[in-house]
C-alpha cells in the first residue's frame, strides 16, 4: 500500500486522486441534474419583514433551516409565489447595473455536502454550485488551489478549497454549471468571485484565465461594460462577471469583490449584526462589487445555520427594509431559508430607480430617440434599419446609450451634443458603440489613447470592436512624422491631436496630402475603401505677422489669416504650393490697407485688402494657382 499522502505532496496532486498503487485516477466529470421544466413547489407566504431570531448567542451544533409554511428538502426551502430558476429574466431587474443588484451569494460555494469528499468543518452549503444556480443563487464565492502535478488540460489542476479540498474544480463544477444555467435561461447574470488563490504562480494565473475565457467566451461581461444595465447586457448576450482578487487579473476580468467580513470566525450574533448594520450604512462607490459576509462558526467550529438571523437581518418588503442597504450577500447554508426570495422582491423595488428601453429602428419615429430613459439600447438588423438615428438631446445625467448594428446597411448616428469630433458617426455592420451622458454631453466610451512614447510614430490600427482610437502628441512626447495604419476596419476612426510646441506631419498613403498637426490641432480620419479620409481636418488660423509676407503650405485644407491694428503687414503672397481644393481666407479690420500679391493668383493681378474685407481663395492644382471665390463651391 503506497503512502498516498506523502506521494501526493511530491506529485502536487490531491491524495484522493491516487489509487492504492499511487497511480493517478482518471478524472470523472460530475453529473448535473437537469433544469426543471415544471414550476417549483410554492406556498402562499409573502416576503419576510423579519421575525425575531432565537435568543442563543452561541450554539454547540448547527440549527437546521428556517422555512415557515414550507418544507426543506435536501437543504432547499421551498419558495413562496415565484420561480427562482430564471428570476432575473422573469422579474423586474432590467434597469439595474450588475453592481447595483441585490444578489444571493454562497460563501465557499464549492464546499457542499454533495461534493465527493468535503470535510465536515469546511462544508457550509447543502448542494452543488450547479444546484445553487438552479435554485436562484447568483454569486459564487470561490477559493482556488493550483495543483501542478496533473497534466495540462486536466480539470483538477484548479481545485476548490477552503482549509481542505472538496473534490470540486473550477472548470467541471463551476464553469460548466454557469454554462448550464446560461443555456437554459439566457438572461440570468452570475458573478464568479475568485477571492483566494493557493499555490499559484504567474503562469498558473494565466492558465486559469485561459480556461475561463475559452469556456465562457462571449458571455463574459468585461469591465468596459460596467455602466450598462441588465437590459443592455442581455442585448449583448453577456451574462457572466469574473471578479478576480489578484494583481495578475486578466484585462477581461473585474477587480475582486470587496468582501466585508467581520474579521473573526466566532462572533456573537449581536456582534455580527452590529457589523452588518455598519456596512449597510456605508456608501458604496459606483461600479464596485461589494459583498457582506453574513456567516460565522459555532463554538465547535461548524458553519452556523443562521437562517432566522438571515431572514431577519435582510428582511424585504418596503423601500426602507433592511435588505435594501446591501448588494451581494454571502451566507452559509444559503438555501435552507427564503433569502433568495427576499432578494428577488428587493430587486423589484430597487429596479424602479431608473427607466430603460430596448428599441429597434421601427420603434423610433424619424430616428429621434426620446429623452426620458436612463439606459437605451438600439439594435438594427436587416429589415429593421434606419439610415439615420438621432441621440437624445437632453437625457438624464449619466444616461447610457448602446447601439448594436447587425444590419448590412450603414446608419448615421447624429450626436450633436457629444465629444465625437464630427458629431456624426457612420455605423457599419457588427459595430457596437456605447455613449454615456456626462456634463450635458454624450461621451463615447471605451476609446484607447496612444502617444509617440507608447506606440512609436505609427498609429496602431483600431481593433474590430473599436470605433475610435486617439493619438496625442505633447512636449516630451512628440514625433516629427505620424503614420496612419495601412489598414483598419471599414468606418473606423482615428483622432490625432497635439499640445506640442513642435508640429508633426501626418502621413496617410503615398501620393495623398500630408497634414501638419500643430499645437491645438485636432484631426479626425475615417477608414473607407482602403483610404484614410479626412472627416474633420484642423483649421489653421494666423495673425498677419505670423502668416508672413510669403505664406508657406499651411498643411491643412482651410487656412485663415486676419489683419488688425498691431498685427498687420503691407503685403502677403499666397503659398506657392498647395493641394487641390485647399482654401485661404483673408480678413481685415486694420486701419491700413494691405496688398495680396498677384504672384500666385490665377488672375496674376494684385488685390487690395481693406478694413472690413473678406477675400476667399481656392487652390487649383491643374494650373498651380489660387482662384478667387465667394465661399461657395462652384468647381
Amino acid at each position: 500500500m503506497t503512502d498516498n499522502i506523502s506521494l501526493a505532496v511530491q506529485m502536487d496532486v490531491n491524495p484522493d486522486d491516487l489509487d492504492e498503487n499511487g497511480v493517478l485516477k482518471p478524472y470523472r466529470a460530475p453529473e448535473f441534474p437537469p433544469y426543471p421544466t415544471d414550476e417549483l413547489e410554492t406556498c402562499d407566504e409573502q416576503p419576510s419583514n423579519g421575525d425575531a431570531p432565537p435568543d442563543e448567542e452561541f450554539l454547540s451544533s448547527p440549527r437546521i433551516g428556517w422555512c415557515p409554511s414550507g418544507s426543506v428538502s435536501d437543504g432547499i426551502c421551498s419558495p413562496f409565489n415565484n420561480i427562482r430558476t430564471d428570476w432575473m429574466g422573469r422579474y423586474a431587474t432590467s434597469n439595474l447595473r450588475v453592481d447595483e443588484l441585490i444578489l444571493p451569494g454562497t460563501h465557499n460555494a464549492g464546499m457542499d455536502k454533495q461534493a465527493s469528499y468535503s470535510n465536515s468543518y469546511d462544508t457550509c452549503q447543502d448542494v452543488s454550485p450547479h444546484s445553487q444556480l438552479q435554485t436562484g443563487i447568483r454569486a459564487l464565492d470561490l477559493r482556488v488551489q493550483f495543483f501542478s502535478g496533473y497534466p495540462q488540460g486536466d480539470r483538477r489542476r484548479f481545485a476548490i478549497f477552503h482549509s481542505s479540498n472538496s473534490g470540486r474544480n473550477i472548470e467541471g463544477d463551476v464553469l460548466q454549471a454557469v454554462i448550464n444555467l446560461s443555456t437554459a435561461h439566457r438572461n440570468e447574470v452570475v458573478i464568479l468571485d475568485f477571492h483566494d488563490f493557493k499555490n499559484f504562480t504567474v503562469a498558473a494565473h494565466r492558465e486559469l484565465a485561459t480556461v475561463i475565457k475559452n469556456r465562457l467566451g462571449s458571455k463574459l461581461i468585461e469591465p468596459k461594460w460596467k455602466t450598462l444595465v441588465l437590459r443592455q447586457l442581455w442585448a449583448l448576450q453577456k451574462t457572466v462577471v469574473i471578479a478576480y482578487n489578484d494583481e495578475q487579473r486578466d484585462p477581461l476580468f473585474w477587480p475582486g469583490v470587496n468582501q466585508r467580513w467581520i474579521g473573526k470566525d466566532r462572533p456573537s450574533s449581536s456582534e455580527l449584526k452590529s457589523f452588518i448594520d455598519r456596512v449597510g450604512n456605508e456608501t458604496k462607490p459606483d461600479y464596485q462589487l461589494r459583498a457582506i459576509q453574513a456567516h460565522k462558526y459555532t463554538l465547535v467550529y461548524q458553519p452556523d445555520d443562521m437562517s432566522p438571523d438571515v431572514m431577519n437581518w435582510f428582511a424585504a418588503g418596503e423601500n426602507n427594509s433592511p435588505i435594501m442597504k446591501f448588494f451581494i450577500i454571502n451566507t452559509d447554508w444559503s438555501l435552507r431559508h427564503r433569502f433568495v426570495d427576499n432578494c428577488i422582491y428587493a430587486n423589484s423595488l430597487r429596479n424602479r430607480k431608473r427607466a430603460s428601453v430596448h428599441w429597434t429602428p421601427n420603434n423610433i419615429p424619424g430616428g429621434m430617440m426620446d429623452d426620458y430613459y436612463h439606459a437605451i439600447v438600439v439594435e438594427t438588423s436587416n429589415g429593421n434599419w434606419s439610415s439615420s438615428l438621432f441621440a437624445p438631446s437632453n437625457p438624464p445625467d449619466a444616461a447610457t446609450m448602446l447601439i448594436i448594428c447587425r444590419a448590412q446597411l450603414q446608419t448615421l448616428l447624429h450626436t450633436s451634443n457629444s465629444d465625437f469630433p464630427n458629431g456624426i458617426i457612420t455605423l457599419a455592420q457588427n459595430n457596437v458603440v456605447l455613449f454615456q451622458y456626462t456634463q450635458k454631453k454624450w461621451v463615447l466610451q471605451n476609446t484607447r489613447t496612444y502617444t509617440p512614447n507608447s506606440s512609436g510614430n505609427t498609429v496602431p490600427a483600431p481593433l474590430a470592436d473599436e470605433k475610435l482610437i486617439k493619438y496625442q502628441t505633447g512636449d516630451g512626447n512628440w514625433t516629427e512624422h505620424i503614420s496612419l495604419p495601412t489598414s483598419a476596419p471599414t468606418y473606423s476612426y482615428v483622432e490625432i491631436s497635439s499640445s506640442a510646441g513642435y508640429y508633426s506631419q501626418i502621413h496617410r498613403q503615398s501620393g495623398r496630402r500630408v497634414y501638419r498637426c500643430q499645437r491645438g490641432d485636432k484631426y479626425l480620419f475615417m477608414f473607407n475603401q482602403g483610404v484614410w479620409q479626412p472627416v474633420k481636418p484642423a483649421i489653421h488660423s494666423y495673425g498677419a505677422a505670423q502668416a508672413g509676407a510669403q505664406m508657406a503650405d499651411t498643411g491643412t485644407e482651410q487656412t485663415r489669416v486676419h489683419f488688425k491694428d498691431g498685427d498687420w503687414i503691407a503685403q502677403i503672397t499666397l503659398p506657392a504650393n498647395a493641394w487641390q481644393g485647399d482654401t485661404v481666407t483673408l480678413t481685415s479690420n486694420a486701419t491700413y490697407t494691405a496688398t495680396v500679391m498677384g504672384t500666385n493668383l490665377e488672375s496674376g493681378a494684385s488685390v487690395q485688402l481693406r478694413r472690413g474685407d473678406t477675400l476667399h481663395y481656392r487652390y487649383v492644382a491643374s494650373i498651380g494657382k489660387w482662384r478667387s471665390w465667394q465661399g461657395l463651391d462652384n468647381e
